[in-house]
């Protein structure tokens, strides 16, 4: 089992979940971690959908196991969503929730898991993750970064693969400074893994 297991809003397309692989390249990054190690740890599920993430949450004390359920989720969408969908007794949300007000929304879903439950948001959505990679980047990719705003799954998952390989550890870190949630979901990782996954 693993112990740490990452729910996305977004599907997946083939074997690789190229968000999941920079997310895990991060972590690596601050650890020195091994990456077979870190992979075996941590498993990403993407669940097409935020209805299926929130799912997944209330249902935390099944999906997590006995381990940690991090999200990772769209600030607009979950913000929209909580404040439409909320039901009897959860909190709603006012325009001006913090990202604080909005992570502990959701985790007071999960009933008596919500302490296994860590949320992170990207800002507002993934089309400011592409731009954070475009202002840390400037000049690379172009072509498929102007794609990837349009809302090109291939270019975009073409420019996280670029951006998850080895050698672009500066990118990585530029892109944690624009992308606080990113940030902290790496931080939280490398937290919650024991210390023999470090080379």
């Amino acid at each position: 089992m693993p112990l740490v297991t990452v729910l996305y809003e977004d599907s997946k397309i083939g074997k690789e979940f190229p968000l999941h692989k920079l997310v895990m390249r991060m972590v690596e990054d601050q650890i020195n971690g091994q990456t077979w190690k870190l992979l075996k740890l941590v498993a990403d599920n993407p669940r097409n959908g935020i209805d299926n993430v929130l799912g997944d949450v209330r249902a935390a004390e099944l999906t997590a196991g006995p381990g940690f359920l991090f999200v990772l989720a769209d600030r607009d969408v979950l913000t929209e969503h909580i404040t439409r969908n909320a039901r009897p007794g959860e909190l709603r949300l006012a325009p001006t929730a913090t990202d604080g007000e909005i992570a502990a929304a959701v985790q007071a879903t999960a009933g008596g898991a919500a302490d296994r439950v860590r949320v992170f948001l990207l800002h507002p959505n993934m089309e400011g993750l592409i731009q954070a990679i475009e202002r840390c980047a400037p000049g690379r990719w172009d072509e498929d970064i102007a794609r990837a705003k349009r809302k090109n799954r291939i270019s975009r998952d073409y420019v996280l693969v670029e951006a998850a390989k080895a050698g672009m550890t500066e990118l990585r870190a530029c892109i944690r400074r624009h992308q606080p949630g990113l940030e902290a979901l790496a931080r939280a990782l490398a937290e919650a893994l024991p210390g023999e996954t470090t080379a």
